[in-house]
C-alpha cells in the first residue's frame, strides 16, 4: 500500500509534460503554416514576367543638303543669294561690270572705271622705260627719223626694221594703223593706255584679222590695241618638248578681240588684271 501513493503524486507532473510537448508542436505548426504561406507568396512572383513597354522606333530624317561653311566676301566684293541658304560672292555692284570708256577697265572689286596704267605723260613719251636697253623711239604721224628722241621714226614697222632682241621699242601717244610683226625679245612700250592706240582699218598682207602679229618672247607695254568689228591682235608662241615660249602684256586694253587657236592646242593667261 505505501508504493502506490507515490504514482499517484507524479501524474500530474507527467501530464504537465504532455501539455508542453503539445504546446511546443502547435509552435512548430505555426512555423510550418507560415512556410506555406511564404511558398505560396513566392508562388505568385514565379508567374509572367511585366516587361517595360518599348515604343516603336522612329523613321530616319530625310537627307538635308550640306550647308557650306560661311566666310566673308574680299573687300569690294557682295554677297549674292543664289538658293536658299547658299550664297555666293560678286565682284561687280548691282548694275554689273560697266562697259568704260578708252584707257579705263572696271576691275574686280571696284565701284567703277579706273584708269589702266599710269596717267598719260605729259610731252607723249613712254615714262619708264627699261635700264641699260637701246632705245628706238616712235610717234606718228610719219617721219623719216632716224629713231632717236629728237628724231623718232614715223611707224613702228619702221623701228622694227633694223631692232634687234634686246632693244625697247617707244610708242609715244598716237594712233598707229598698221599691221606689224614685234620680233623675239623686242619690248613695245607705249606712252599710256588711253592714247597709244595700236589699230588695223585694212585686212593685212598675212594675217587678214591681226594688226598686230606678237612673237614668242616679246613684251607689249602700256598701249590699246583695238579695231571693232575686226580682231587685231595674234600671238604667236611655241612648245618645244613642253619648254612654252612666252609674251608679256601689261597694262593693256584690248577692245573687239576673240580668242582662236591655230596649229596648236591650248592657250592660256595668267596675271592679274
Amino acid at each position: 500500500m505505501p508504493v502506490t501513493a507515490p504514482l499517484v503524486t507524479h501524474v500530474p507532473f507527467v501530464i504537465l509534460v504532455i501539455l508542453a510537448i503539445l504546446a511546443t508542436l502547435a509552435g512548430c505548426g505555426d512555423d510550418a503554416m507560415s512556410v506555406v504561406d511564404s511558398d505560396a507568396g513566392w508562388g505568385n512572383d514565379a508567374g509572367p514576367i511585366d516587361l517595360p513597354t518599348v515604343a516603336e522606333p522612329l523613321p530616319p530624317a530625310p537627307p538635308r543638303l550640306a550647308i557650306p561653311p560661311s566666310w566673308d566676301c574680299p573687300a569690294g566684293w557682295r554677297s549674292v543669294s543664289v538658293a536658299e541658304g547658299i550664297s555666293e560672292c560678286t565682284p561687280w555692284p548691282e548694275g554689273g561690270q560697266l562697259d568704260c570708256p578708252a584707257g579705263e577697265a572696271h576691275f574686280p572689286g571696284t565701284a567703277g572705271c579706273a584708269l589702266v596704267g599710269a596717267p598719260c605723260p605729259a610731252d607723249g613719251w613712254p615714262a619708264a622705260l627699261p635700264a641699260g636697253r637701246p632705245v628706238r623711239y616712235v610717234r606718228a604721224p610719219g617721219t623719216a627719223g632716224d629713231g632717236s628722241l629728237t628724231r623718232p621714226f614715223g611707224t613702228i614697222n619702221a623701228a622694227i626694221a633694223g631692232a634687234t632682241e634686246g632693244d625697247v621699242i617707244a610708242v609715244a601717244s598716237g594712233t598707229y594703223d598698221e599691221f606689224f610683226v614685234l620680233p623675239a625679245g623686242v619690248a613695245l612700250y607705249g606712252a599710256c593706255a588711253a592714247e597709244t592706240i595700236l589699230t588695223l582699218t585694212r585686212p593685212s598682207p598675212f594675217f587678214f584679222s591681226s594688226s598686230v602679229f606678237l612673237a614668242p618672247t616679246i613684251s607689249l607695254m602700256p598701249s590699246r590695241v583695238t579695231s571693232p568689228p575686226i580682231p587685231i591682235i595674234a600671238i604667236c608662241t611655241m612648245c618645244i618638248s613642253f619648254v612654252c615660249m612666252w609674251s608679256h602684256l601689261s597694262q593693256c586694253v584690248f577692245r573687239g578681240i576673240s580668242e582662236q587657236i591655230q596649229d596648236g592646242t591650248a592657250a592660256s593667261a595668267h596675271g592679274t588684271p
